[in-house]
């Protein structure tokens, strides 16, 4: 593919412009389909903006509870005695009756 006068921006041989371009270790990727060449710098700086946008937004996250709590329940989804099991036992006392409870074991 012909690259254009802007790095990261190649048209094929039917006239369908590409974006392909690392910025900042992000890969930028869109087919972009027939447009001119300023509409694919136009579309590329808005998707450099993106990144910087997003790199900025995650250097100065400052975790909160919920985060954590997120973070918590997805690593002990697969556990036997994890929450989601203890919740899902409960619910099935509540339909079967005590008798439906099992002990935990670890």
């Amino acid at each position: 593919m012909p690259s254009t006068r802007t790095p990261g921006i190649t048209v094929n041989a039917a006239s369908h412009r590409t974006i392909d371009k690392g910025h900042r270790g992000v890969r930028i990727f869109a087919r972009l389909g027939p447009v001119t060449e300023e509409e694919a710098q136009h579309r590329l700086s808005a998707e450099m903006y993106r990144v910087e946008w997003e790199l900025q937004r995650k250097a100065i996250f400052r975790p909160r509870f919920a985060d954590g709590a997120t973070r918590y329940l997805q690593e002990s989804r697969d556990r036997s005695c994890g929450p989601f099991s203890i919740v899902r036992r409960a619910h099935t006392a509540t339909r079967t009756g005590v008798h439906g409870l099992r002990a935990c074991r670890q």
